[in-house]
């Protein structure tokens, strides 16, 4: 037997598609709910490549798009 525990938050990482090893910063994402609810937002990633999406609505299906710069 297992237990699935839901932990609050969500992270987007960005990694280069050749070396996930490597992170990419400055990156930016649209952000919004599928329903209409929430955005759209954009986001930009860290020197770490990530971006703390822990603040969101939940639950609730979003559609994450990368902006071409």
């Amino acid at each position: 037997m297992f237990f699935n525990d839901m932990k609050p938050g969500l992270k987007l990482i960005k990694v280069d598609s050749d070396d996930p090893s490597k992170v990419i910063p400055n990156a930016v994402f649209e952000i919004k709910s599928v329903e209409g609810t929430y955005g759209p937002q954009e986001f930009r990633t860290d020197q770490s490549g990530e971006i703390d999406l822990s603040m969101l609505p939940c639950p609730a299906p979003y559609v994450v798009t990368e902006k071409i710069l």
